[in-house]
């Protein structure tokens, strides 16, 4: 079976590639894929560095900072007026509140 290869790119600084030696996968499979492997990264290096414990915590403020903004260009946070982490917390309560 042919490789199929995807790839991400960020403004010429780096670039994530994956290959897939199965079918080819959906978007959205890509998508948690790449998202799963990116943070699996971030956590051994971030386990491995030496900083203190508020380098570690800047880091992850930034990162749900991040998500934040994602979700408030999403249908899933309509109130985009709110912070971004704001919007993680009202965006997990509800998502944390349908799984029950």
């Amino acid at each position: 079976m042919e490789k199929t290869i995807y790839e991400i790119r960020y403004n010429d600084w780096f670039r994530v590639r994956m290959e897939s030696e199965r079918e080819p996968m959906e978007e959205i499979e890509f998508v948690k894929a790449a998202l799963e492997a990116v943070m699996a990264d971030i956590v051994f290096r971030v386990r491995d560095h030496s900083g203190t414990m508020g380098d570690t915590e800047t880091l992850w403020r930034w990162i749900c900072t991040q998500i934040g903004f994602a979700l408030q260009k999403t249908a899933l946070a309509p109130n985009s007026e709110q912070g971004p982490l704001d919007t993680v917390i009202s965006v997990v309560s509800r998502l944390k509140g349908e799984t029950k």
